[in-house]
């Protein structure tokens, strides 16, 4: 009797909008997980599935565990039998992930599992760790084959919010509880009112005009720099008006993470989260973390300006040290209010600043303090970058979504969220001009902004799917 009214529902759900309104599947879902999706659970976790997801109608039903492997799924999704009618979604996979081909398996027996249910969704893992990048490329290719299984992107959703998670990158805090909960509730909403089959990404990208600008006039000029390259998430590198010198194309199955031009502008590094780096043009390779073990993902590379030396920063505040670049010190070993999210170096060989979160600024050797964002008006936007003037005499603060504070000389050449796009993207990086006039800011879907005397060399027109640009390095 089950087996035959599931497959009822399932006919509801793949007949016309008229059939579909008459008979629709029930408005219920039943979402299942391991410790990351706990923050949406009960007290003493933030409720967020039930205000979300629940407050817009949805009888919902939170199933998570901590240290829940995929393997528990199906056994899980079985004592749930009575609500397999309506949605299921799935936020399996961070414990048990690194093993591609053993995921993969796991991933076809829940799918199949799962047959006769009308909506699948299974959230893609937060891609901070080793062979999560591959397990996502697995769901995505499983989607392909099963009409009723849909990838949602949550590390596409959630790249640059570092207020999403705790100091490790995966587990929720509640504002990243909240934000999983309405990524959720929108791919529900959009296969319960019949629209589109699937949705592998946050909101679409919206660059028409909402509103005038009212950032300061800009004056592009070609002596701002000769070219850039710009970095994306499988490891391509895209040349705009500067010599291609290779990339590694996602080796590892790791995510591509940063890139930094040397000193002479005609060469770069390249590194991913695990800290492999490999060097192009004149960069010369002065080592990296191969074969270490680390305390937490790798987040950027920043070339030393003494010559052929490179730092590599983690995810929580450890600096790494190659070549000719020098250790001045790290907050690896301090307890922080809010991760740390930057790195970049002081023109002399001797000094260097790392920012945080939360608009926090430290500095290290000869570097100066000029100032913090801990009081700016939009604290609650994660700074995710310092980028200094040329000369070390002011320094910008950028938030993910692309606003910006100039402290000290650096001047207010505008941002993004002045610019009045209707839906501008997050923002992946930003580069400084030869003379500190102006600046670049890189959108994560590989829109190229330009500020101050920052001029246009170009942009790809399209990436492939669930792909990200994640650096921007300058050909000077």
């Amino acid at each position: 009797m089950v087996a035959l009214v599931l497959a009822l529902l399932m006919g509801a759900v793949l007949t016309s909008p008229a059939a579909r309104a008459a008979n629709p599947p029930p408005k219920q879902v039943t979402i299942v997980g391991d410790s990351v999706m706990l923050m949406m659970g009960g007290a003493p976790y933030s409720g967020a599935a039930q205000k979300v997801i629940g407050g817009a109608g949805w009888d919902t039903v939170l199933d998570a565990k901590v240290s829940r492997p995929t393997s528990q799924g199906i056994p899980v999704l079985q004592s749930h039998q009575s609500r397999l009618g309506g949605a299921v979604v799935l936020g399996l996979g961070y414990n048990d992930a690194g093993n591609t081909d053993a995921f993969r398996t796991k991933v076809n027996a829940i799918v199949g599992e799962l047959a006769n249910t009308p909506e699948v969704v299974w959230l893609t893992l937060h891609d901070v760790r080793p062979g999560y990048a591959a397990a996502n490329q697995v769901l995505r290719d499983t989607a392909r084959a099963h009409s009723n299984f849909h990838v949602v992107d949550w590390n596409a959703a959630a790249s640059g919010h570092g207020n999403y998670f705790a100091g490790d990158g995966l587990h929720l805090t509640s504002a990243g509880a909240t934000a999983m909960a309405q990524l959720i509730l929108g791919e529900l909403q959009r296969w319960y009112s019949g629209g589109a089959d699937s949705v592998a990404a946050p909101p679409a990208v919206d660059l028409s005009s909402c509103r005038a600008s009212s950032n300061p006039k800009a004056t592009p000029s070609p002596d701002a720099t000769r070219g850039y390259w710009l970095l994306d998430s499988s490891g391509r590198v895209w040349a705009y008006d500067a010599p291609v010198l290779g990339d590694i194309q996602n080796p590892f199955g790791e995510r591509a993470v940063d890139i930094a031009a040397t000193a002479s502008g005609n060469g770069y590094w390249l590194t991913n989260s695990r800290g492999h780096v490999w060097a192009f043009g004149d960069a010369v390779l002065a080592g990296d973390l191969t074969g270490v073990a680390l305390k937490a993902p790798i987040t950027s590379i920043v070339a030393s300006p003494a010559g052929n030396g490179y730092w590599l920063l983690g995810q929580d505040g450890g600096v790494f040290t190659f070549g000719s670049a020098k250790f001045h010190g790290s907050m690896g070993a301090t307890v922080l209010q809010a991760p740390i999210t930057s790195m970049a170096a002081t023109s002399q060989p001797d000094g260097y600043w790392l920012s945080g979160a939360d608009g926090g600024v430290f500095t290290f050797g000869t570097a100066p303090m000029l100032g913090a964002g801990l009081n700016r008006s939009w604290r609650t936007t994660p700074v995710t970058q310092l980028v200094p003037r040329p000369n070390g005499d002011g320094y910008w603060l950028r938030s993910d979504r692309g606003d910006v504070t100039a402290i000290g000389a650096a001047p207010d050449a505008g941002d993004l969220p002045r610019v009045g796009y209707c839906r501008p993207p997050s923002v992946a990086d930003m580069a400084v001009t030869r003379s500190g006039a102006g600046y670049w800011m890189l959108g994560t879907n590989g829109s190229v902004f330009t500020f101050g005397d920052a001029a246009p060399h170009g942009q790809p027109p399209s990436l492939p799917d669930g792909t990200q640009m994640v650096g921007m390095a300058l050909y000077r």
